[in-house]
């Protein structure tokens, strides 16, 4: 019996979509809790970003 190479290409393209989708089902329909953001540290150099000088202390 002779194969169809086109044929088996589309069957595995089929079978790889069914199974995309079967994963799909699987996921939660919501989204996970958040959690807290992590603790942000932002330090000053005292350089003026657009000229590049040191600002005075007020």
């Amino acid at each position: 019996m002779k194969t169809n190479g086109s044929a088996i290409i589309a069957l595995l393209l089929w079978l790889l979509f069914v199974a995309s989708n079967a994963f799909a089902m699987l996921k939660p329909p919501y989204p996970q809790k958040a959690e807290p953001p992590g603790q942000i540290i932002v330090s000053d150099s005292g350089v003026d970003s657009i000229a590049g000088t040191a600002t005075k202390p007020k």
